[in-house]
């Protein structure tokens, strides 16, 4: 989940070259119209998917590593999560940028929590943490600190979340966004729960590393 010596043989070198770049814009089109589903509309999904494998050999290394990602969701959205576990191990496998990488942990996440898989869902994170830094979209960076704080949240580790929600405030550039009203929630939640009972756990080092 990734733009695009004779006269004959110029004219004929020419037309390839157009008809590649043309292919090659389709299937982005066509995996970038996937991530926009994947979520929605499970039949159109299903039919991407099915569209893409009929030429996964023609698609580079990167659009096989997104496919197998978007896949993934699918199958996490059918509550199949044993074969989304494996499809994003083959992606994590692929994953030849730091966004790929940062999607397959934000995935793999997702799956074990909805597992129960605690051990696991850390291990992820783990992963997650040593790229963020490396994730040059500001904007990218910063989803991934608000689903970090969410994740945290979730498993009661409030201090942790509540460091992940400084980070991602610290790269809003709208302080009106929905984005925003979702992370005052949750520092207030974090504080909340931080400060009312001491009904907290704090990961240690031997578990996760913490930034």
């Amino acid at each position: 989940m990734n733009l695009f010596s004779t006269l004959f043989l110029a004219v004929s070198f020419l037309i390839a070259s157009t008809s590649y770049a043309q292919d090659f814009t389709t299937v982005e089109q066509k995996l970038e119209q996937l991530r926009q589903v994947v979520t929605s509309d499970l039949t159109q999904a299903d039919e991407l998917i099915k569209e893409l494998e009929l030429n996964t050999n023609e698609l580079s290394i990167e659009q096989q590593g997104k496919l197998f990602i978007w896949k993934a969701v699918y199958f996490i959205y059918l509550g199949d999560h044993e074969l989304a576990i494996k499809l994003l191990k083959s992606a994590e496998r692929l994953a030849i940028s730091i966004e790929l990488e940062s999607l397959v942990y934000r995935f793999q996440m997702t799956n074990y929590l909805a597992l129960d898989e605690y051990g696991n869902a850390l291990q992820a994170a783990k992963k997650q943490i040593k790229v963020i830094d490396h994730i040059v979209d500001p904007s990218n960076q910063r989803d991934v600190y608000i689903r970090m704080a969410n994740f945290y949240y979730n498993l009661g580790a409030y201090p942790s979340s509540q460091r992940y929600v400084q980070k991602a405030l610290h790269l809003v550039d709208d302080p009106v966004t929905r984005q925003v009203c979702f992370l005052k929630v949750l520092e207030s939640a974090n504080a909340f729960e931080i400060k009312a009972n001491g009904n907290f756990k704090e990961l240690g080092t031997d578990q996760i590393y913490m930034i």
